[in-house]
């Protein structure tokens, strides 16, 4: 059965401590809700649109105007993830990870550091362009549970670098 559900939900204040008329930066202090509809473990081909834990952040970021037309942003964040009891598949070999075991783990997902530089380019008042490079690092998930060998299984290939790019385009009719 398909739901319509968001993932999870993110909150959080945000406070500017400087501000120029050239620079400015501020600091971002927040949680991440697991609101987000989490994967069954009974059904192959299911999708999760959350996580299933609570997560806690913090990030620093800034604006530097080169222009009237031309903005350079930067942005660092650190998130802790915190781990929460699932009902996972306990696989019983690494090179077949499909298993009939279902088992209570205690999943500790990895902590991601990401960083992100953009650029804000104005074709007119109303119409911008916003490309982004985001690098992104999540250290290894860990499982706790009565079988070693699966929770090892389970952690084996989730610590990650990533590296995007992303093209915004926004028009503002205000």
């Amino acid at each position: 059965v398909y739901k319509r559900q968001p993932g999870d939900t993110e909150i959080g204040i945000m406070y500017n401590f400087l501000t120029t008329k050239k620079y400015g930066l501020k600091s971002t202090v927040g949680a991440v809700a697991p609101t987000g509809y989490v994967e069954d473990p009974d059904l192959l081909q299911d999708i999760s649109f959350g996580d299933g834990q609570w997560d806690a952040f913090l990030e620093l970021g800034g604006s530097y105007h080169l222009n009237t037309s031309l903005t350079v942003n930067f942005w660092s964040r650190y998130t802790h993830q915190f781990s929460s009891v699932k009902n996972l598949r306990a696989p019983y070999d690494e090179d077949f990870p499909l298993s009939d075991r279902k088992e209570k783990f205690r999943e500790k997902l990895g902590n991601k550091f990401s960083s992100g530089l953009s650029t804000d380019i104005a074709i007119t008042d109303w119409f911008m362009f916003q490309p982004s490079y985001i690098v992104q690092y999540t250290e290894e998930a860990q499982y706790f549970s009565n079988y070693s060998e699966a929770n090892r299984i389970l952690a084996q290939d989730t610590e990650s670098y990533s590296h995007s790019m992303k093209l915004l385009t926004s028009m503002d009719t205000i």
